[in-house]
């Protein structure tokens, strides 16, 4: 079972933290993303950019980067321990 969580940070205040556990990764980022832009209206990052981002939060264990003045972190982990 792995992990996955997400984060949206404004000014160090939680504006989402959400965590998942789940059995495959195979449509739960795109879940991801969709909560994501429930926080953050104009979120809407270019399919490449967030298959990137996707992918360095599966190899790297985790991803931030900015969106505005918000900071938006991936954590994901095999042992299920975010």
């Amino acid at each position: 079972m792995s992990t996955i969580r997400v984060t949206v940070n404004a000014y160090g205040c939680h504006q989402l933290d959400a965590k998942f556990d789940i059995g495959g990764t195979d449509n739960t980022f795109d879940l991801i993303k969709m909560l994501i832009q429930q926080v953050i209206p104009d979120y809407n990052p270019t399919d490449d950019f967030w298959k990137d981002a996707v992918k360095e939060a599966i190899n790297e264990e985790s991803h931030y980067h900015y969106w505005g003045d918000l900071i938006v972190s991936l954590y994901y982990s095999k042992q299920g321990c975010n």
